[in-house]
């Protein structure tokens, strides 16, 4: 696999501290990235119009416990799912269309998760309120009375003020209406009175045949902000605060439909709203664009700056999200299946495994929003022996480091600036490309049967020679100012692969599928080096600060990020048991996480710096500007360019598996 750093101009964007730039704005209808559903919950008991919203519960003692709680307001059930989409209760609620839950609230002495639950349309509508008994995963009804009448309800959210510490419920009417109420204990049950006046949000009638203006909203606790889907139309912000002012001029608009405002990223109609908290203040505003099956992803703070589209594509195990209406998302660690989070959307047609009723699916959060780097303890950088480089010519057996095993096949190729490719051992000349600067090749990948190899320039044009299939590169213009590409991974099936930029952007071509990445989130250095996980399913990018950013099934064991460096860091290599990875700066200086250190050259004097490392047998093998090359592995040392003149440095090195 090729890892490669290009020196001149990537030392000196870290230097200077790279920022990632403003992200371009997908045309509305064009997801940025496809995110693929791992699970999906028992279908609902009926056909038709059933499933609408739901409410993620994480389990404060055993967060793979968590819970799904679901509305089916045509079977007229509020239903609980596990995390592996498995019904374990249902409460017979004739009201049950929007759900909402909050934690903290005090409930006869005790802290208590409550869920509240709005239902009945334009008529009759009801507020019902129930406790999470955390022992059995059950829900309990602790509204006074059974439940709360009032004149209409469709949407609901609820709010937990960090200004006075009280607890609020939004409840929305079709026909644009919003009421406040303020929650509270009464006699160890939930009573419900009304917090401000009800105030209009005038929806447009763009569409004058719906019935249904307003339905969505969520509210951010930490900002006291209220958001409210005007469904043909975009996004409303409001205070949230009942005595906050909620005027036409008092409100803000997010983002807008793309055929009604100018530069909107949705597409009616506009359904749920979800909004995520990450540790630290960041966090996402997330919305249903219910028109084109695509989902819009927004920073939680304010401008609120559109970051995304996404698609909800099948998996093996289930479908996607089509025509959603509610959603929902949480950014904890939920047990081994979503350890960074979980997203779920309801689906409108239900078709896989097997065509049946509508249903909720679950998504990995870092597939959907760009979270940031999972935190872990600063590691301590293993010792550095005394390095131990292969000599040249290739040494006899017995010496160096470790004995060669001898491989029926054994081999690496070096890739220069300008686009030659070097083979060396029982690797193959497939071609090269050439590279007009002031461009230059920056990444060689092998095929998976090693009879062929792409090549990727900072520009991200590919070229593929031998049995590489063209699968295309980075459209003209696709790439911001200063923003350019550093790598490439190949699928396992070899139809498909990954491109990685400077600014932690992925782009998926041919089978590969994009989960997730760090467009848009504010970086301290640039990613200078990705790498898939062997099943496909996840990927890891490094920047030049040793920060590390884990995706998919890609574990993360640690970082260098937070540490002062002799170097920047250039690259990753997980070890081949599967487990930890190891890092490599540009000074030769190598960092073990989870996986046996196996040398370094941190203590050695370079005749120019290292550009790469890449899995090598039992270990990794590390290239320079140079072409030279130091194998701290059990396979056998194949030569280096270390003693020839090259007409640019070294850029990649890459292995024959």
């Amino acid at each position: 696999m090729g890892r490669r750093r290009r020196l001149a101009l990537l030392t000196t964007m870290l230097a200077a501290g790279l920022l990632s730039g403003p992200v371009p704005a997908s045309e509305a209808g064009t997801p940025d990235f496809d995110a693929m559903a791992v699970a999906e919950t028992t279908p609902a008991g009926s056909p038709g119009d059933t499933v609408d919203d739901m409410a993620i519960w994480v389990n404060p003692s055993d967060p793979a416990g968590s819970l799904v709680i679901g509305a089916d307001h045509s079977s007229g059930d509020l239903e609980v799912y596990d995390l592996a989409g498995e019904r374990i209760q249902t409460v017979a609620l004739p009201d049950a269309n929007n759900v909402d839950l909050r934690t903290g609230f005090l409930l006869g002495g005790s802290s208590e998760a409550i869920v509240g639950v709005a239902g009945g349309g334009s008529a009759d509508g009801r507020l019902t309120f129930f406790r999470v008994n955390a022992a059995t995963r059950k829900l309990e009804n602790v509204t006074v009375g059974g439940s709360y009448q009032v004149p209409s309800a469709n949407g609901f959210c609820m709010y937990h003020s960090a200004v006075s510490g009280k607890f609020f419920a939004f409840r929305t009417t079709p026909a644009g209406k919003v009421q406040q109420y303020e929650i509270y204990e009464d006699g160890g049950m939930v009573n419900v009175r009304p917090a401000a006046e009800q105030f209009d949000v005038d929806p447009q009638q763009i569409d004058p045949g719906s019935l249904d203006a307003i339905e969505a909203c969520a509210t951010d606790d930490e900002t006291g902000s209220l958001f409210i889907g005007e469904q043909d139309y975009g996004i409303w912000k409001y205070g949230a605060e009942p005595t906050a002012p909620r005027t036409k001029d008092d409100r803000t608009l997010v983002d807008g439909a793309e055929d009604v405002v100018a530069g909107g990223h949705l597409k009616a109609d506009l359904e749920g709203i979800a909004v995520v908290h990450e540790p630290g203040g960041g966090g996402f505003l997330l919305a249903s664009s219910q028109g084109d099956f695509t989902f819009n992803v927004y920073r939680r703070q304010a401008p609120h700056t559109f970051l995304r589209k996404v698609s909800i594509v099948a998996g093996p195990d289930s479908d996607g999200c089509q025509r959603t209406d509610g959603i929902d998302a949480v950014a904890a660690n939920l047990g081994p299946a979503f350890p960074r989070g979980l997203f779920v959307c309801q689906d409108n047609t239900n078709t896989e495994p097997a065509s049946g009723n509508m249903n909720f699916k679950y998504v990995p959060l870092e597939h959907v929003v760009p979270l940031g780097s999972e935190p872990a303890p600063q590691p301590q950088p293993q010792p550095q022996p005394q390095p131990q480089p292969q000599p040249q010519p290739q040494p006899q057996p017995g010496e160096g480091p470790y004995l060669p095993s001898a491989p029926a096949a054994s081999g690496y190729w070096m890739l220069g600036a300008e686009g030659q490719v070097y083979p060396f051992g029982d690797a193959r000349d497939h071609g090269d490309r050439a590279v007009v600067r002031p461009a230059q090749a920056v990444d060689l990948e092998p095929t998976p049967a090693g009879q062929g190899y792409w090549v990727v320039d900072n520009r991200g044009v590919v070229s593929a020679h031998g049995d590489a299939r063209p699968l295309g590169g980075v459209a003209p213009g696709r790439l911001t100012t200063g923003e350019e590409v550093t790598s490439l991974s190949v699928t396992p099936s070899g139809q498909g692969y990954w491109i990685f930029t400077t600014l932690g952007r992925v782009m998926a071509f041919g089978d590969a599928v994009a989960l997730g990445d760090m467009s848009g989130t504010r970086l301290n250095a640039p990613v200078l080096d990705s790498i898939a996980t062997p099943t496909g399913k996840g990927y890891y990018m490094v920047a030049g600060d040793g920060g590390i950013f884990s995706f998919g099934d890609a574990r993360f064991y640690g970082s260098m990020g937070g540490v002062r460096l002799n170097a920047p860091v250039q690259s990753l290599v997980p070890d081949p048991d599967g487990v930890g990875y190891w890092l490599v700066a540009s000074d030769g200086g190598v960092f073990s996480f989870a996986g046996e250190f196996r040398g370094s050259m941190g203590a050695a004097r370079l005749n120019a710096p290292m550009t790469g490392m890449v899995a090598y047998g039992n270990g990794y093998l590390m290239v320079a500007s140079d072409g030279g090359i130091f194998n701290f592995s059990d396979r056998p040392f194949s030569g280096s360019l270390g003693a020839t003149r090259l007409p640019a440095p070294i850029t990649s090195v890459a292995a024959l598996s």
